[in-house]
């Protein structure tokens, strides 16, 4: 990084592999990238980025064999979910720092990203210490450039840095300050979070184990820094980034989430580090509605299978002369009643999953990856591709899950044959799990029972957001649930 004592100037890294970066990139008023020799001014880059978006498609082909014959231990892809422009890096950044910020009247610069909505959309974006997940972006969140004294409350803004504290600490007054400000807990869905270093360094107070509810962006759709390169690793975020909202299962009477985090007690000291056993569950109120009876294992690199497909309603006959017509619970819950915007799904997703349905194998699955590379080889990428990416991105590496309904005692038809759950579930989500909708929550999420070695209950392990056919816009409320509180490990 250079600078000249008037105008700001920052060297930009090739690979930014740094969240810092973002922050010096963010507040310097001009800036050039250096690759070897070549110097290019950054507003230069931008355009470059811009026109390469523009053309991604046709050098899509040619970067990836770049990316495979630059590595040691070579993998060829044959994946046509690998590598999507949105995700990389120079792209992200470039997005973002276009953005962010703004002037005021007065010539100074207001931010327009909240710090959570920072921290989710960058977390591809690594750093030497993991704490700097959240520390990196503070400064350049519009929390603290729209600080104003005068009218800020002081339990609005952000956590301030504190270096004696450790990974877990940062992290959970950052989830708590998230729900404190939105209402919302959604953030416990998304992966965002870095995972704590392996050895401790001269300025980490303690290594931590952190809770279920903190999820790693390594385990994110397309994982963080090279991971995408290598395809990808899971189906889409239900819940989205921050402000999306596509759905609203918790529905507008529960908006708010009611959450409490117990405070462990420190005794810290100048000179030795304090020794703490954290209690990191957090409580969150509720309402159960099922508990998964049956699961398929995750679907394996685009591979919808038979199991699913029947479950959902359709009956596979491959002597059949003619596709039947597609029940809606089918051709819905395979794209998770969305489009890839996160709006209504078109009416013409119908008639595509009948035609994706003549695909099918001689065993009864349907194989997206030899369906999609047969039409991008032949030139006809029309609405059954399309359709089918977005099925893709909904039900890759998840489970296909059905549940049993729970009845209340309030209900007066629970020997009544109610409606299966069905839907998809994280990859981790096994038979036994609990079905539930948080208040506070877009989307319904799967909690474990976690017992102890004598069989008492000690809380739930947090799986992962789930979409259940039905129970995604407020209908679970009623009869149907169980109201409670529940701690999560």
């Amino acid at each position: 990084m250079q600078h000249k004592p008037k105008q700001p100037h920052m060297l930009i890294a090739y690979r930014f592999s740094r969240r810092w970066v973002i922050q010096e990139l963010a507040f310097a008023q001009s800036a050039s990238v250096h690759c070897g020799k070549h110097v290019r001014d950054w507003s230069d880059f931008q355009t470059a980025i811009a026109i390469f978006h523009r053309h991604f498609d046709v050098l899509k082909s040619r970067l990836m064999l770049h990316y495979e014959s630059s590595q040691i231990k070579r993998s060829y892809l044959n994946d046509d979910s690998t590598l999507e422009i949105e995700h990389l890096g120079a792209k992200l950044l470039v997005d973002m720092t276009s953005t962010l910020f703004r002037k005021r009247t007065d010539g100074s610069l207001e931010s327009t990203r909240g710090l959570e909505s920072l921290v989710c959309s960058l977390a591809g974006f690594d750093t030497s210490d993991p704490r700097d997940t959240i520390n990196a972006f503070r400064s350049i969140s519009k929390e603290l450039t729209r600080y104003d004294l005068r009218v800020a409350e002081s339990h609005k803004l952000p956590p301030t840095p504190n270096y004696s504290h450790d990974l877990f600490e940062i992290y959970r007054d950052f989830v708590q300050w998230v729900i404190e400000t939105t209402g919302s807990i959604d953030i416990i869905c998304r992966h965002w979070a870095l995972k704590e270093r392996k050895e401790p360094t001269p300025t980490t107070p303690r290594l931590v184990r952190l809770p279920s509810w903190i999820l790693f962006a390594e385990d994110s759709a397309w994982g963080k820094g090279e991971d995408m390169f290598r395809g990808r690793k899971a189906g889409d975020s239900f819940v989205g980034l921050p402000g999306s909202n596509n759905y609203n299962a918790c529905g507008r009477r529960y908006k708010q989430a009611e959450v409490a985090f117990p405070q462990s007690p420190v005794q810290r000291s100048s000179t030795i580090p304090a020794q703490v056993t954290h209690d990191m569950s957090m409580y969150v109120k509720g309402v159960v509605i099922g508990s998964v009876s049956f699961r398929t294992d995750p679907f394996p690199d685009g591979v919808i299978t038979k199991d699913c497909l029947e479950c959902l309603g359709w009956v596979f006959d491959k002597n059949a002369k003619e596709i039947a017509e597609v029940p809606a619970k089918l051709w819905q819950t395979l794209v998770a009643d969305r489009d890839p915007q996160g709006g209504p799904p078109p009416p013409w997703y119908k008639t595509a999953c009948q035609h994706c349905l003549a695909y099918q194998t001689n065993n009864g699955h349907i194989n997206l990856g030899n369906i999609l590379r047969r039409k991008l080889q032949t030139g006809s990428q029309d609405l059954v591709y399309d359709y089918l990416c977005r099925v893709r991105a909904v039900t890759w590496n998840r489970s296909f899950l059905r549940g049993d309904p729970i009845c209340s005692a309030a209900s007066e038809d629970c020997g009544s044959n109610h409606d299966e759950l069905v839907g998809f579930g994280p990859p981790l989500t096994e038979r036994g799990d609990v079905i539930a909708i948080l208040y506070g929550g877009s989307v319904p999420v799967i909690f474990r029972p976690t017992e102890n070695s004598s069989g008492d209950h000690l809380g739930y392990r947090f799986v992962g957001e789930a979409y259940i056919y039905g129970k995604m816009d407020d209908e679970a409320f009623g009869v149907h649930c169980q109201e409670g509180t529940f701690k999560l490990l």
